[in-house]
């Protein structure tokens, strides 16, 4: 609920702060990886909630990728081009079914 009320009151600043929290998600998944590829090492404690993290961030994004491809025929590029526009013009007096359409369709 809190989390809602931060989304509607500002918009733009609440999703920038979401885009980075999944960067650095993303991120961390980058960082086990190379332990795995280049160290050998696989019984990092930190494995598993990031594996648990991202794979889930992972598949709605590909999902929405694809969605983007297929229904709307837009590009991954030209999708992440629209989101981050939408993000940086989103704006507390938007209309409420215009900030819910950038949580996706």
């Amino acid at each position: 609920m809190l989390r809602l009320k931060t989304f509607f009151h500002e918009p733009s600043s609440y999703l920038t702060s979401l885009q980075r929290s999944i960067a650095q998600a993303f991120h961390r998944l980058y960082r086990q990886r190379n332990h795995i590829l280049h160290g050998g090492i696989t019984s990092s404690i930190a494995l598993p909630p990031t594996l648990r993290t991202t794979a889930r961030l992972a598949g709605a994004g590909m999902d929405r990728v694809a969605h983007g491809l297929y229904v709307d025929n837009l590009k991954p590029l030209e999708l992440a081009a629209r989101a981050k526009l939408a993000i940086a013009m989103a704006d507390r007096h938007m209309p409420t079914d215009s900030l819910v359409s950038l949580l996706g369709s």
